[in-house]
């Protein structure tokens, strides 16, 4: 369960570093529009881009699923990763700094390990599956 946490905790840290490297440059231009009031841009796809490949990498057999390019990695998989890239696409256009990154492994139909990150406020949440919550190391209640 450990290596699960520390992997979510790592992909969402990977991919807050590519959101802050990038924040403030996404011009409107940049910006598709998936259905009304629903945002995609380029540094959403590179986020999930990343973070894929770092999770694929250390777990080829698991399957993953982004909110931007659907599933992929094997997806007869018990273990399923499933990643918000960019959670607040509207917020890091407009330029406000809170946004996250949301990362969770599902097992059998259920979360059993979970990190979200927020990059500009550098918090990192996390908890598994009788593991308890946790805010940058300290334990929090939910």
């Amino acid at each position: 369960m450990q290596e699960f946490i520390q992997t979510a905790k790592e992909a969402a840290v990977l991919g807050g570093y590519i959101l802050k490297e990038n924040f403030k440059t996404v011009k409107r231009e940049d910006v598709e529009y998936k259905a009304k009031k629903d945002f995609v841009t380029f540094v959403d796809k590179l986020s999930e881009d990343r973070i894929k490949d770092f999770i694929l990498s250390k777990y080829p057999d698991h399957s993953f699923l982004g909110e931007e390019e659907g599933i992929s990695g094997k997806e007869e998989s018990e273990y399923l990763w499933i990643v918000d890239p960019l959670d607040g696409t509207k917020n890091y256009i407009n330029g406000f700094e809170i946004f996250a990154v949301s990362v969770a492994l599902q097992k059998d139909q259920e979360i059993i390990a979970g990190a979200v990150y927020i990059p500009m406020l550098d918090k990192l949440y996390w908890a598994g599956k009788g593991e308890g919550a946790y805010l940058n190391g300290s334990s929090i209640k939910v």
